[in-house]
């Protein structure tokens, strides 16, 4: 995580680091990452960048951070816009994404968190991994925005459960999109499927 150094640095600094740290990270996987093409990027020194970020392991769990931290910020808008309805809202946070996917500045910068497999296997990359009290103060919102009039018995007692599986759920069916290239309207039918199968379970 950042030195307290690198948060009082200004908005503009901060994110002109962010954007060289996400240029290069999309570039390449995060063994091959040159710190030196991100300091130069960022027009910053080595010195600087090590008063901020212990390694660039470091820097890169703090860039996906932030991109857990916004897609938790978009389910949390969503199930506000569906009045809290979990499964409209996962089926709007997968089209956010997919979207996404499909740019080209973005469509590298995900293929590389999935092929960084090491991270992603440790879940360093979902948006269900806790570190400190900001994001925990945002899933509990989240939390609190389900309907809980809308869920089974045993989804209302196990809300951050459901939630955990919803997106996995979601993460699953965006992988063959980024690393096989499957078209999204065939992904959103199968991603569509997995919903129903846990909306309507598959248990007598």
């Amino acid at each position: 995580m950042p030195s307290r150094t690198y948060l009082n640095l200004s908005d503009e600094k901060k994110q002109k680091l962010m954007n060289a740290a996400k240029k290069e990270f999309s570039r390449v996987l995060l063994s091959d990452a040159s710190i030196n093409k991100i300091i130069k990027e960022a027009d910053i020194s080595r010195g600087s960048f090590y008063m901020y970020f212990k390694d660039k392991e470091d820097l890169y769990t703090y860039l996906l951070k932030e991109h857990r931290m916004n897609g938790l910020k978009v389910l949390l808008e969503s199930l506000h816009r569906s009045k809290g309805d979990i499964v409209l809202a996962y089926e709007e946070l997968y089209s956010f994404f997919i979207e996404r996917c499909f740019y080209e500045k973005e469509k590298n910068f995900f293929r590389n968190i999935f092929q960084n497999a090491n991270l992603y296997l440790e879940n360093k990359t979902g948006f269900c991994a806790f570190y400190d009290e900001e994001e925990e103060k945002l899933f509990l919102a989240i939390e609190e925005a389900v309907d809980l009039n809308k869920l089974s018995e045993v989804a209302r007692e196990n809300v951050k459960d459901v939630l955990v599986l919803l997106f996995d759920t979601t993460i699953k069916n965006i992988i063959p999109v980024i690393l096989m290239g499957m078209e999204r309207e065939k992904a959103f039918h199968q991603f569509q499927k997995s919903l129903k199968l846990i909306k309507g379970g598959i248990c007598k």
